[in-house]
């Protein structure tokens, strides 16, 4: 028999026997309540799902969002400040039960497809989405599909039967509109590569206001506008933080930059350090719409030129320049029925894509039959007015390839008065280089080349484009010929 008080003596033991838990286990715990889901996406990086303020919201665990938020719980629950280190410890095992025993998610930024619908993030405060497909479009409350960036600001809500010609009010643009329209409701359709818009034209064309423009239209932000980067791993980050990105004021592009451009329009992977002081790699695969703007055509490689649209601008005129205010008022006025009209557009090409079938496809193939159908769904004929406009477009970056390359400039002013020529690459050579005197041809860049097989190498690289010009291009061991088409 138990005597009177010993039973509470003998619970009272228990408990005392039992570990106190530390901050950590306790900041452990707040994050595996039933309204916290945690998972990971395929590079291990740990996010949770968080039911709050009557929605879900996604945060990543090793984020201050996340961290302010298990901190808020922990005081909410004992009046108390939990310290760094356990902070610090919380986080790091709360990211090993979202990658080991959390499900495995893909996140996206801005746009993406799921079950046959494109869904687009209004970054709003109650995260919700437009879901688009064939069937129309509607706001939808969150699903686990987005993360969002610090920068990203909210987008206007959108408004049902709008006009898309509307958006061509604020752009000065001296031809092909259509191809422009079809091109920005094309950047709303995710992983397929977009073509470049270069934008290019004197001074006071409006090639900076168009580009926030159009970054407020696609992928609004607090940075409207984005400075070109120093190097690779910088380019890397600003491509994974912006869905689109408008490269302001280039004047010219180093060669890995257009390497790494190009890469990020066709969605290759892109390795990165994550710290300099161990040997992890970060890998990056992403496909993001991307535009430059400046002065000239700041795309001389070929590579890039043929991934791009060239878009030049007119001078505005004394008589219709705006004050800023004036231009911003009035778009943010059109902004809910442009956006409107872009979902509107974009229903309509998802049911019609199916039946686009292309037989002769440019570069960028489905760009090409994503544009058709948009076209189409913008006016009737509106898939061959797309075409038609684009092949233009191929047309001129096929010329400005030539123009911009000293080679192919020499070539296309060699046989101006032949129609074959035959020799060795040595030969072709020499009389490049007595055209290029002639001419007064820079041969003092790294482009004009200095010996036969880096010419070899040089005009492989332009082929397509001398073909263009009606020039055909053939190399057998060290023989050449070019013939006039």
């Amino acid at each position: 028999m138990v005597a009177k008080g010993e039973g509470t003596h003998l619970e009272n033991q228990e408990e005392e026997k039992q570990p106190k838990r530390s901050q950590a286990d306790i900041l452990v715990e707040l994050a595996t309540t039933s309204d916290i889901q945690l998972f990971h996406e395929l590079d291990g990086t740990g996010y949770a799902s968080i039911y709050i303020n009557s929605h879900r919201e996604i945060w990543r665990v090793s984020g201050q969002d996340f961290k302010k938020y298990l901190c808020h719980k922990y005081w909410n629950m004992l009046q108390k400040a939990p310290s760094n280190e356990a902070i610090r410890s919380a986080i790091s095992v709360i990211e090993g039960i979202c990658e080991y025993d959390g499900v495995q998610l893909e996140l996206h930024n801005r746009v993406c497809i799921d079950n046959k619908s494109i869904y687009y993030d209004l970054t709003n405060d109650g995260w919700q989405s437009v879901q688009v497909n064939s069937e129309g479009w509607d706001i939808v409350e969150p699903n686990i599909l987005f993360k969002r960036m610090k920068h990203q600001a909210p987008q206007a809500i959108p408004v049902k039967s709008g006009n898309i010609y509307k958006l061509l009010d604020f752009i000065n643009l001296k031809e092909n509109m259509f191809l422009f329209l079809v091109y920005v409701v094309s950047c709303f359709i995710p992983d397929i590569p977009h073509p470049i818009p270069i934008l290019y034209g004197q001074k006071g064309g409006a090639k900076s206001t168009t580009s926030a423009i159009l970054k407020k239209i696609i992928d609004p932000s607090i940075m409207e506008l984005i400075t070109f980067p120093r190097n690779q791993d910088e380019l890397v980050l600003q491509l994974d933080h912006h869905y689109y990105v408008p490269f302001d004021n280039l004047s010219k592009l180093q060669d890995w930059a257009s390497d790494s451009l190009c890469r990020a329009c066709t969605g290759e992977a892109v390795s990165k350090r994550t710290l300099y002081s161990n040997e992890d790699d970060c890998i990056f695969r992403f496909k993001r719409c991307i535009l430059l703007n400046g002065i000239n055509v700041s795309a001389i490689r070929e590579d890039l030129l043929d991934r791009s649209i060239l878009l030049e601008l007119e001078r505005v005129s004394g008589s219709n320049r705006k004050t800023m205010s004036e231009i911003w008022e009035a778009f943010e006025k059109e902004k809910p029925l442009i956006l409107g009209a872009i979902f509107d557009i974009l229903s309509k090409a998802i049911k019609l894509k199916p039946s686009i079938k292309l037989s002769n496809k440019p570069r960028m193939a489905d760009f090409a039959e994503w544009g058709c159908s948009i076209g189409e769904s913008i006016e009737v004929g509106g898939g061959e007015r797309f075409l038609h406009e684009y092949r233009l477009s191929v047309d001129k970056q096929s010329q400005e390839a030539i123009n911009s390359n000293p080679v192919g400039l020499c070539v296309i002013n060699f046989m101006e008065n032949k129609t074959k020529w035959e020799g060795k690459a040595s030969d072709l050579l020499g009389k490049l280089e007595t055209v290029a005197a002639k001419e007064r041809i820079d041969r003092g860049t790294n482009y004009f080349p200095r010996s036969a097989n880096v010419l070899a190498r040089q005009l492989n690289s332009i082929k397509s484009n001398l073909m263009e010009s009606g020039i055909e291009y053939k190399s057998v061991n060290k023989n050449m010929s070019l013939i006039r088409k």
